[in-house]
């Protein structure tokens, strides 16, 4: 698995496991199209795109305390200017 797909696998992760129970395993498929198990929720998670801030925060009350990375490659001027 390259890094950006662990990446990916592990935001996914982080958005589907916020609202399971701290034991649950989850199984998540990756955008590369592999099965990805994770035994426990992700408790870090590396965000890819600008947006994913945004959606994190309608999903937790307090979104940054799971945060640990942000793509800024992706923080280009017109994403800034909106």
């Amino acid at each position: 698995m390259t890094v950006k797909n662990w990446i990916c696998a592990l935001w996914l992760a982080g958005m589907v496991l916020l609202g399971l129970p701290a034991s649950a395993q989850v199984e998540i498929i990756d955008q590369a199209g592999r099965t990805v198990r994770l035994e426990q929720p992700a408790q870090r998670i590396f965000f890819s795109t600008p947006g994913d801030f945004t959606i994190m925060a309608m999903l937790e009350e307090n979104p940054a305390r799971r945060i640990v990375g942000w793509n800024h490659w992706r923080l280009d001027k017109h994403t800034l200017n909106h």
